[in-house]
């Protein structure tokens, strides 16, 4: 009786089986005679394809079985078993199964369908600024009526066909110079069209192009790098056409809309980079953002005074070894989230720079120095900042490189939705534990060392549920840890770098309970670790160092109190060592640290514990130098 009950709840469900104009009334047993003056007996073929036979006394009858039910006008609907599920669904319509319709000859009326028109060509072509043709086009589209969006396309030569229906456009247009060279300037453009039966040529006229870019109080800025949103949107979302660029040391240019009258976010989302020129008498750095959602405005170079952006007066050290670093920076805008970092310049280290950027309650910035990058899969340093929202005309200062080589477990690179490096992620399954092992925990910074050979291991109640002793893994990702219970984590690193002689080796346990309904973000911790004297990677040789220490919990964790906490240093690359005396209140702790006149490096090893039974032990070889 499941489908005939399956029937009966489709039947509520339709509003008493109201299907095409059909409803039901009670739902007789097949083989009962229905009305008397129901049509003449005979057989009939349902959509199915079952044969249902009508007797002179009324009752049916199929080979399969039937469910039957009666429509207000008193015609009988009969539907097999095998069918009853997809008549439910609507996958069949149920007025094709009335049988005295089928008797009397009627054919019930096929539902309309929607038939798409015919699909056209909607042709792209363009002329560079010299009226020439362009290298290649790259093409998105979004229909005004439908919300269909396509893109983006790439074709080379300066034609391009796309193949849509009929109706109205906003198409986005890029033109590249020219593809084989490293001189690839583009132009974009934004152009709403009518496409009609027989296709629609859109030529973007290159000549009509403007610069895009900022007018800068530093007549001399060289641009870097550039990252361009081309948008057309439903307003305030982001459905709709995109097309995107990153670019370093290429032009960018873009033709004023004329004609955009539907109502969207149709425009561009800039972030652009600039650094001054080599030699200069003073070094400086410019990273902004700009947006524009009413078309692309015919005044394309903005002009911005130093006094109504932010400034960061910078100072670079290095750590050991004076190596340029490629400066970065990463604006984020509450609808337009950055996809990618906006290059601006290189700097030497050591050395001091003047930054300024795009100061708005909207933006928070954050901010990367990249060290020894030679390529991917090779080992290399990422630096990372933050400072949030700034406010126009404020002034602060940061400084880089300018702590011992340690443990770290915070994230300040702005691109995860935690900065926590030990956390459970519910909204994609799964718990991570990423220790940074040759970072920091001071002065708001954050290393990432990439690509480094590596081995980590991770228990659960003294079961070990994951080991890896070669590669480049120190971090952990398991899909779930079950009810929880106690957790083991080890990491461990060595390394060989080419822009710094520190940090040659780093390791680190973690045990704590875990708990699978509390806080996502792990109770774990590290001993944060800063010698007074240290700059340039070094602390003077003979002499006599404050030292501070501090009990870091991970960013969003509970917090945790100290409970202990010891410190070790050795001088000879970890064959001895020795325990340095602290003086700890708290969760912060002081020390004083008697550098030797004859070492060429210190190392450092910690224990920690907290109130809650969670525990730490993390060591570093050659944390800092001395010279």
């Amino acid at each position: 009786m499941r489908k005939r009950a399956i029937l009966a709840a489709a039947a509520a469900a339709a509003g008493a089986l109201t299907v095409g104009g059909v409803a039901a009334a009670e739902t007789p047993d097949p083989a009962v005679p229905v009305a008397a003056d129901s049509p003449a007996a005979g057989t009939v073929t349902l959509p199915t394809g079952e044969a249902v036979t009508v007797a002179p006394d009324g009752t049916l009858a199929a080979s399969g079985g039937l469910v039957a039910s009666l429509t207000e006008d008193g015609d009988r609907i009969a539907v097999p078993l095998d069918a009853v599920d997809e008549v439910a669904s609507g996958a069949l319509d149920i007025t094709e199964f009335n049988v005295d319709a089928l008797l009397r000859g009627e054919v019930p009326e096929a539902p309309e369908e929607d038939v798409p028109a015919a699909a056209v060509d909607l042709t792209v072509s363009g002329t560079w600024l010299d009226g020439k043709a362009p290298s290649g086009i790259q093409i998105s589209w979004v229909n005004l009526e439908t919300g269909e969006q396509s893109g983006p396309d790439f074709f080379e030569g300066p034609t391009a066909v796309n193949s849509v229906e009929p109706g109205r456009y906003h198409v986005l247009t890029m033109l590249h110079k020219d593809l084989e060279s490293e001189d690839n300037d583009v132009i974009a453009a934004i152009d709403e069209v009518e496409v009609g039966a027989e296709g629609t040529t859109v030529d973007v006229d290159g000549t009509a192009a403007l610069p895009v870019g900022f007018d800068l109080d530093r007549d001399d800025a060289v641009q870097q790098g550039l990252n361009l949103d081309q948008i057309s949107y439903e307003p305030g979302t982001l459905e709709g056409a995109w097309a995107g660029l990153m670019a370093f040391d290429d032009e960018l240019f873009a033709i004023p809309s004329e004609g955009l009258e539907a109502d969207r976010d149709a425009g561009f989302v800039l972030r652009q980079g600039y650094a001054s020129p080599e030699g200069a008498a003073e070094a400086y750095g410019y990273n902004l953002f700009r947006v524009e959602t009413d078309g692309i405005p015919a005044d394309l170079t903005e002009v911005v005074h130093d006094d109504e952006l932010a400034r960061i007066d910078a100072a670079f050290q290095n750590r050991g070894v004076e190596i340029p670093m490629d400066r970065f920076d990463l604006v984020d805008h509450p609808l337009y989230e950055a996809w990618a970092w906006t290059d601006s310049g290189a700097v030497a280290q050591p050395s001091a720079r003047t930054e300024f950027y795009t100061a708005d309650p909207e933006l928070t910035w954050s901010h990367k120095g990249t060290i020894g990058y030679e390529g991917m899969w090779i080992p290399y340093d990422e630096v990372y900042r933050t400072s949030g929202a700034l406010e126009p005309g404020s002034q602060r200062s940061a400084s880089w490189n300018d702590s011992p080589v340690s443990a770290g477990i915070t994230d300040t690179s702005g691109q995860l939705d935690t900065s926590a490096r030990f956390y459970r992620d519910d909204e994609r399954g799964g718990v991570v534990f990423a220790p940074w092992l040759f970072s920091t925990q001071v002065g708001g910074e954050s290393v990432w060392s990439d690509f480094h050979p590596g081995s980590s291991a991770l228990s659960l109640d003294g079961e070990l549920l994951y080991a890896n002793t070669e590669g480049t893994d120190i971090g952990v990702a398991l899909e779930d840890l079950g009810d929880g219970g106690r957790v083991s984590m080890t990491a461990a690193s060595e390394r060989d770098a080419s822009w710094t002689p520190l940090g040659t080796a780093s390791s680190g346990t973690w045990e704590f309970d875990y708990d699978p309904a509390a806080n996502p973000i792990l109770p774990v911790s590290v001993v944060a670790f800063d010698i007074a004297g240290y700059e340039n990677g070094a602390v003077p040789a003979g002499t006599a160092q404050e030292v501070s220490l501090e009990f870091a919990t991970q960013p969003g964790a509970d917090d945790q109190a100290c409970a202990a906490m010891t410190f070790e240093v050795s001088f000879d690359d970890g064959a001895t060592w020795t325990e340095v005396a602290i003086d700890r209140e708290g969760d912060t702790a002081a020390a004083r640290l008697d550098i030797p006149a004859d070492a060429a490096f210190g190392s450092v090893r910690f224990t920690a514990a907290d109130e809650n039974g969670g525990t730490v032990e993390h060591e570093t070889i050659r944390s800092f130098g001395i010279g």
